[in-house]
């Protein structure tokens, strides 16, 4: 998959996510039953394809529009909060200081591999947000923008392989991305993606689902992570080191995306 059909994918992901592939109905019964399974069958390859960028624009969306909150609900640095009501799943990242950092190397120059993109608040205001994205092929080009540390990974899950990282600015003209997108991709096409996102201060972050979604916890040293698993296949994992939240999501095993979280939590703590 070259970076034409990435970015093609990244900004129709939500309308890729939900659209129904229809077959030209037939008058017998068996062929409908099987256009209905075949259906099915590819709307499930489709949306699989597109969860890492899903992912990635709920990411970008949370930290352009999210409200900033001083919520006394949560301690200095962060604190996870997981409520369930009503079949609703609702996990919560907040925190109120953080450490500056200086960015270790200056934003790339303009070429094509940098891709901006105009959003528009759905509140009415007349704001316009400037957002860009910069598309490396390897971790080892993408690291040193990164103004935070996140651990190269070694670990990749069985038939997949690096396909490429993106980083984030929440502003053209940001020194440092907040947002990295490792994106792995196997021979049929489906993908796997490990966010890393800098939380700032005074902000929160909710992530969840409603019923169908399992929910438990797994303490890897002293960090809490936050499984979500759906009966299609579907795993997430959620969890913050000081001030960074990293979220894996894909068609993974939950040996495999507990493997991809040690690797992580180890290098970082």
């Amino acid at each position: 998959m070259n970076k034409e059909e990435f970015d093609q994918l990244f900004d129709q992901a939500f309308e890729e996510s939900v659209q129904n592939h229809n077959f030209t109905p037939d008058a017998g019964p068996s062929w409908e039953k099987l256009q209905s399974q075949l259906a099915k069958k590819k709307r499930r390859k489709s949306q699989l394809r597109a969860l890492p960028y899903i992912a990635a624009s709920f990411i970008l969306g949370a930290f352009l529009f999210g409200t900033p909150t001083a919520s006394n609900a949560f301690q200095p640095l962060f604190q996870a909060v997981v409520t369930i009501k009503d079949d609703v799943v609702r996990i919560v990242f907040g925190e109120k200081n953080t450490n500056k950092v200086v960015p270790k190397t200056p934003p790339p120059p303009g070429d094509d591999n940098v891709f901006i993109q105009e959003t528009v608040p759905s509140d009415g205001s007349s704001a316009v947000f400037e957002s860009k994205r910069v598309n490396y092929k390897t971790w080892e080009e993408a690291a040193p923008f990164l103004d935070f540390h996140v651990p190269e990974i070694h670990y990749i899950a069985e038939g997949f392989q690096l396909m490429d990282v993106n980083l984030i600015y929440d502003q053209v003209d940001s020194p440092s991305p907040r947002v990295a997108v490792i994106t792995y991709i196997n021979d049929e096409g489906f993908v796997y993606s490990i966010t890393v996102q800098r939380i700032l201060p005074g902000t929160f972050y909710k992530i969840g689902g409603g019923a169908g979604i399992d929910v438990e916890t797994l303490e890897i040293g002293n960090i809490k992570n936050y499984i979500t698993s759906t009966k299609d296949g579907t795993v997430a994992q959620e969890f913050v080191i000081d001030d960074i939240r990293v979220s894996i999501i894909g068609p993974l095993r939950h040996e495999e995306a507990r493997l991809i979280s040690e690797e992580i939590i180890n290098g970082m703590t």
